[in-house]
């Protein structure tokens, strides 16, 4: 989570274990509105309860790597979408040994 204290926005980063894939194929529906329903319950259902206004920005997954996906799903990655609508998928793609992940850290 980042919090902007100047404009007291929140930005949501929710890791998941499972692929691209697995958010979208069609035997895992469940996997994939459970994921999406948690994104939608942090935007829409985190408020500032002096002025009951919403507070988080954006709400987005984070998962491992990227599989091919069908045009319709390819918004979710879109920088343009994520930056308008405040939801989508970025993914972290590790290409490294452990001492390359922590050197960024």
């Amino acid at each position: 989570m980042l919090w902007n204290k100047k404009t007291d926005e929140i930005l949501i980063f929710d890791a998941k274990k499972v692929s691209v894939k697995g958010l979208i194929s069609e035997e895992e529906v469940e996997e994939r509105r459970t994921a999406i329903a948690q994104l939608h319950q942090y935007k829409e259902a985190i408020i500032d309860f002096k002025t009951k206004e919403r507070v988080v920005k954006g709400a987005y997954a984070v998962i491992p790597r990227k599989a091919r996906l069908p045009l319709s799903y390819e918004k979710f990655f879109d920088d343009e979408y994520r930056k308008k609508y405040g939801f989508g998928v970025y993914v972290f793609e590790i290409l490294g040994e452990k001492e390359e992940v922590l050197r960024w850290m």
